[in-house]
């Protein structure tokens, strides 16, 4: 896997990854690899959520809380009601594609990747304390929340 992110960076491929669900500060993989955009979950009110893994190897949070995702629905047994579409999710894994996509919309400016990734981490917003449970660990990432607006309009950081 190292070779391929390196083989993915060297071409100009910004990687983003999820930081997992463990609500630890524990590292994991693909995030401890140099140069690789590690994602973790905040809620709503823009606390870090009980869930997501926090701390220095993890870059920036982005929405992952109760997000519209692609998986269908549980069909519920008819006599309580039958439910079609699909289904809220949690998880860091549904944040990484909010930064993914915000450092897609920085490239289509012609920003090089570098600057695109050094944009989103410089522009983050601060975290919140969590106001629905509070919790005994505080929360933090490298970068803050992703802000795309601030990114978008930020100076050259390189």
């Amino acid at each position: 896997m190292r070779q391929m992110i390196q083989l993915a960076q060297s071409r100009g491929i910004i990687v983003v990854a999820a930081a997992g669900n463990q609500s630890s500060r524990t590292a994991v993989y693909p995030c401890t690899y140099a140069g690789v955009v590690c994602v973790a979950s905040h809620s709503a009110d823009g606390s870090i959520s009980y869930f997501s893994n926090f701390g220095d190897g993890v870059d920036l949070a982005a929405p992952g809380h109760s997000i519209l995702s692609t998986w269908l629905r549980r069909v519920y047994p008819s006599i309580f009601t039958e439910r079609k579409g699909y289904d809220f999710q949690n998880g860091t894994s549904m944040s990484s594609p909010y930064v993914a996509a915000a450092a897609a919309r920085l490239l289509n400016l012609g920003l090089s990747s570098r600057e695109v990734v050094a944009r989103l981490l410089a522009t983050g917003r601060p975290h919140r304390p969590p106001t629905a449970m509070p919790d005994p660990v505080e929360k933090t990432t490298l970068g803050g929340n992703l802000d795309l607006k601030q990114a978008w309009t930020a100076p050259p950081r390189l």
